[in-house]
């Protein structure tokens, strides 16, 4: 791909030109990025639209692929959010592996047996397979459960353990014999660590969107 530069436009009165990503003109103090593929004219942009995207620095097909897995999310609040993330990613992967059957396919019957011809169609079927992976993807690990972050909650068992105390007849007396009310229980009082339970599934769904990112480090390229 091409060196991209960074530049501030110079206040000296020469030619504006138009920002590849709003077409608005690169005005005199601005700062933009500017850069020139192998084919093709020079590119200017403004800073303030971000880096260049692959598909603006490259021909390849793939490198419409490579702009989603850029903007893929770097936080998530669900497992949802990766799989539908994972399958527009798919779709658009079958779509780049049709283009290249189809540029096999229209090449003079003499190439189509050829090194070129082949290669096309052997990165069409990679795309295939990985969209498929794509599609399939499910968490590695189950999400924390509330059941495993339970605590007493201490200031109310306490006061129960108080109230009954209180209610309890004096001892050796006929009252007391026939008292029936259990002195209460821990268990009876359990609630969710609430914070420790957040962080266990913040911490989860960043593993499993670790997890879904190493797959699309796995995007087939062409090799021809």
């Amino acid at each position: 791909m091409p060196r991209v530069h960074t530049r501030t436009k110079s206040t000296r009165g020469r030619p504006t030109f138009p920002c590849r990503a709003c077409s608005e003109p690169i005005k005199p103090g601005e700062k933009f990025y500017t850069w020139k593929k192998r084919y093709g004219g020079t590119s200017y942009m403004h800073t303030s639209h971000g880096f260049p995207k692959p598909s603006m620095l490259s021909n390849r097909k793939t490198a419409v692929i490579e702009d989603m897995t850029q903007d893929f999310p770097s936080s998530v609040e669900s497992t949802d959010e990766i799989s539908e993330a994972l399958q527009a990613i798919a779709e658009t992967a079958r779509d780049v592996g049709q283009e290249y059957e189809d540029s096999a396919d229209n090449m003079p019957e003499s190439l189509q047996q050829g090194y070129q011809a082949e290669a096309m169609r052997e990165v069409a079927q990679e795309l295939e397979t990985w969209a498929d992976d794509l599609e399939s993807w499910e968490p590695e690990n189950d999400s924390p459960d509330e059941d495993d972050y339970q605590e007493t909650d201490q200031e109310a068992y306490q006061a129960a353990i108080q109230d009954w105390q209180a209610q309890e007849p004096e001892t050796g007396t006929e009252a007391h014999d026939e008292w029936e009310q259990d002195e209460p229980e821990e268990n009876d009082y359990q609630v969710v660590d609430t914070e420790a339970h957040e962080d266990a599934v913040a911490t989860w769904l960043d593993d499993e969107l670790s997890n879904a990112q190493d797959k699309l480090g796995e995007m087939p390229e062409y090799q021809g």
